[in-house]
């Protein structure tokens, strides 16, 4: 039998027409890109996600019953990271004196694979393990959270304390702590902020996770009670530092692929690098932000 060609396609359209029986918002969003475009019976055109929930999904779902796609005859087209798929379905609309009519209709879908997980599926490191050593780790610690936040505003931040800490570090560590997780809750994006809090195995454990949820709780607290504040001062110099190395990494990405992350080899060019042979390099220059993949919705 031969391999239907756009079984992933079917798969997303069988989720689709779960998910609006079910009247499940959250699932529906979870099956479309934020920035999707759509148009329906209600909507004539409307731009990302949530707009698109209130102005369409909120008005039609729970006013119709037997939602289905044709699943079966579907027709569509996968080529590299784009797809579209074209099918009818069939729904009974609700009037307000409880009797149903029919309410046929059809969608057309363009979806996009995206590089990458989601922003939910993904924690990130808030600090290096090194900068507890530091002259100054809260106003380092501060930095690295600002530029972690500004530049990842979806994310989750997790802070872990060092497993063999020196013994300034051990004692910095729940300050630091303190002091940095508050940049780290300041997000204009629901549901972000510090993900988890680590503390190290070893002696008094447990009093130390219950000094971790306090000073969790209270950086919660002050986050909630301020506005979002600037940098000034060796914070804001720590800040741009970090960026302009990020930058230098990327713009070596850029001129010289994965050789600028490998390096050279040990003992001279003409060995081998560790870990040569697990990547493929690029010889010409690209972008690696160049990333115009959407997902858009029509139906």
């Amino acid at each position: 039998m031969a391999t239907d060609p756009i079984a992933p396609l079917r798969a997303w359209l069988t989720e689709w027409h779960t998910v609006v029986r079910n009247q499940d918002f959250e699932a529906g969003k979870k099956l479309c890109a934020p920035d999707m475009v759509a148009f329906g019976t209600v909507a004539p055109f409307v731009t990302g996600i949530d707009n698109i929930m209130k102005a369409q999904w909120e008005h039609v779902w729970p006013y119709i019953k037997g939602f289905t796609v044709d699943v079966a005859n579907a027709r569509g087209g996968i080529v590299g990271d784009h797809a579209w798929v074209a099918a009818t379905w069939d729904s009974r609309g609700l009037r307000p004196d409880g009797t149903d009519f029919d309410r046929p209709g059809r969608c057309t879908v363009i979806l996009a694979r995206r590089n990458g997980f989601a922003a939910d599926q993904v924690i990130v490191d808030a600090l290096p393990a090194w900068i507890w050593d530091e002259p100054e780790p809260a106003t380092q610690a501060i930095a690295a959270v600002a530029v972690r936040r500004a530049a990842l505003p979806d994310h989750q931040l997790s802070f872990r304390e060092p497993e063999q800490p020196s013994s300034r570090g051990a004692n910095a560590w729940p300050f630091v702590l303190g002091a940095a997780l508050p940049f780290a809750a300041m997000s204009t994006a629901r549901g972000a902020g510090s993900a988890l809090v680590l503390r190290a195995p070893g002696a008094g454990v447990r009093e130390r996770i219950v000094s971790g949820r306090v000073v969790a709780r209270v950086a919660n607290e002050l986050a909630d009670a301020m506005e979002r504040p600037g940098l000034r001062g060796s914070a804001l110099d720590q800040a741009r530092a970090i960026v302009a190395a990020a930058e230098s990494i990327l713009q070596r990405l850029a001129d010289e692929g994965w050789s600028a992350v490998l390096g050279q080899p040990l003992g001279g060019a003409d060995r081998g690098r560790l870990g040569a042979d697990a990547v493929v390099e690029r010889s010409e220059a690209f972008d690696p932000f160049d990333r115009r993949l959407g997902a858009n919705l029509g139906g």
